[in-house]
């Protein structure tokens, strides 16, 4: 049907991909722990939705003239480059604020003075900016861009989906869609699972202030890793 062949290898391969650690991952990872199970979810999403491009992209043949053209990859890749760089050091720079607000390390509070007086109102607990519903969608936003400004990304579609396509297919324009939209619902799951399970230890720790921002800090220092890596690798 649809010219599709081996299907059942093909999700297997796929979701060993997706739970092979990447940039992606990171990212999740980062907001998830900076903002909470609601940046987790946007970050999740908006790789979603950059697989998808990628994969209308593959079937379009954008992809193929990616490959074709040296300089289109090369500045491509350096603007997915500087993007993830950027988006690494706002993250070591939100880090780095979460830090500053836990205080001095190896300090103890007195005591004395956190025993709240019943007769005082109790204060509402800080929302962390995150669950602010406007910083959904610009989560959202630069977890997608972070994906599509990946050429590698484009490349894989391009080298992936087709191996699963039978050479007498009749639509295969369609079994590709059909096979990169199977691969981006799988990997989205994984990724919402990253998500859920990144914010839950953070709000385990969000006593700790510290650790929320060590994973943070760690997230970002990755990210600029990949971005580097990504633009010093070896140009077409």
């Amino acid at each position: 049907m649809l010219g599709i062949q081996d299907l059942p290898l093909f999700i297997v391969a796929g979701l060993a991909l997706n739970i092979t650690p990447g940039q992606d991952t990171i990212y999740i990872i980062g907001r998830s722990a900076a903002g909470g199970l609601r940046a987790g979810v946007a970050a999740a999403l908006g790789i979603g939705a950059g697989c998808l491009i990628h994969v209308g992209a593959a079937v379009l043949g954008l992809s193929a003239l990616l490959a074709s053209s040296a300089p289109l990859f090369n500045a491509m890749k350096l603007a997915g480059a500087a993007y993830l760089g950027w988006v690494a050091l706002g993250m070591l720079r939100s880090a780095w604020q979460r830090a500053r607000a836990a205080g001095p390390a190896g300090t103890s509070p007195d005591r004395t003075q956190m025993r709240p007086d019943p007769a005082a109102p109790r204060p509402a607990p800080p929302r962390p900016a995150a669950a602010d519903p406007a910083a959904f969608w610009p989560t959202l936003r630069q977890g997608c861009l972070t994906n599509v400004l990946n050429p590698k990304v484009a490349l894989f579609f391009l080298a992936f989906l087709p191996q699963f396509v039978s050479r007498d297919a009749a639509h295969p324009a369609l079994a590709m869609a059909v096979l990169g939209a199977i691969f981006c619902l799988n990997g989205t799951f994984w990724c919402l699972f990253v998500a859920w399970s990144a914010a839950r230890l953070a709000r385990r720790a969000a006593p700790e202030t510290r650790l929320a921002a060590l994973l943070e800090a760690s997230g970002g220092t990755l990210m600029l890793w990949l971005a580097a890596r990504l633009a010093l690798s070896e140009p077409r």
